[in-house]
């Protein structure tokens, strides 16, 4: 609207709809540009099928940028685990580190779910007494759009119910299981979890995602079914036929693996050498 205006369609140029594409292209938002093109072109077309417009300016794909190749987040190998676990409990043990940001840390590390979904988590979501977390649908940070994407329920191990009992009577007197301290209504930082993995010493080498990452590779060697492994991420099935016979979120199987995972956690860390961190 700012660039085109309330103006007649048939004035419209290809070359303005380039310059509007590649202003979003300097932005790096590549997904915002080829979606903003395909509903220009849907303009154009029905302009075409009702007489208005006699060819569409927006068949320009051809004139812009290709998407830069999609780089894969960061992610230990399972060599590196015990050492990296160590190294977030040795942090964990400095006196100065924030009693929000470890068990941020550690539930998503439990869980396998989205640094956003742990960041906008509220109380309201958890029964812990049930050993649940369901995400709603409309949750900040949900992947998929509103209306097409469905609540996830998280089955929460025995470590991961301790953490939030624990952390109970810090946040649990507001809405946000994770509040900003310094901002009244906010959650903590996207880059509350990253800046711990910086500290530790594996910036570059972690990321938040690469908890998932990690998780879907060590329970599918331990032999877990894919399809659980896919509901356990909140993964959307690709193959269409293979998704219209899936019917269950599998939870009671889920609850089981998510205490399998916790279990392999703390077992692999207490065979690992302490590493000392400086304050």
């Amino acid at each position: 609207m700012p660039v085109i205006g309330d103006r007649p369609i048939t004035e419209i140029e290809p070359m303005e709809i380039v310059g509007i594409m590649r202003t979003v292209e300097a932005s790096g938002t590549f997904e915002t540009r080829d979606r903003l093109l395909q509903t220009i072109g849907a303009v154009f077309k029905y302009a075409i099928a009702t007489g208005r417009a006699k060819y569409n300016p927006a068949e320009i794909r051809m004139a812009l940028a290709d998407r830069p190749k999609v780089e894969h987040f960061a992610c230990i190998t399972t060599a590196e685990l015990p050492e990296f676990l160590r190294a977030v409990t040795s942090y964990q043990n400095l006196d100065k580190v924030s009693p929000i940001a470890i068990p941020a840390f550690r539930l998503l590390m439990l869980t396998t779910t989205r640094t956003s979904e742990v960041r906008f988590s509220k109380w309201a979501d958890f029964d812990l007494d049930a050993g649940c977390w369901v995400i709603p649908e409309e949750q900040t940070g949900r992947k998929g759009k509103i209306g097409r994407r469905n609540p996830h329920a998280v089955p929460l191990s025995a470590q991961a119910v301790k953490i939030l009992r624990d952390l109970y009577p810090v946040t649990g007197q507001g809405e946000y299981v994770f509040p900003n301290r310094n901002s009244a209504g906010r959650v903590i930082s996207e880059n509350t979890v990253l800046k711990i993995i910086e500290t530790i010493g594996y910036k570059g080498r972690m990321t938040g995602h690469g908890f998932r990452s990690l998780a879907r590779s060590i329970l599918g060697e331990m032999g877990y079914r894919w399809e659980v492994l896919e509901a356990m991420l909140s993964h959307a099935l690709e193959n269409q036929t293979a998704a219209a016979y899936v019917r269950t979120t599998y939870f009671e199987e889920r609850r089981g693996i998510m205490q399998q995972w916790a279990g392999y956690l703390d077992k692999v860390e207490a065979g690992a050498e302490v590493i000392p961190l400086r304050a």
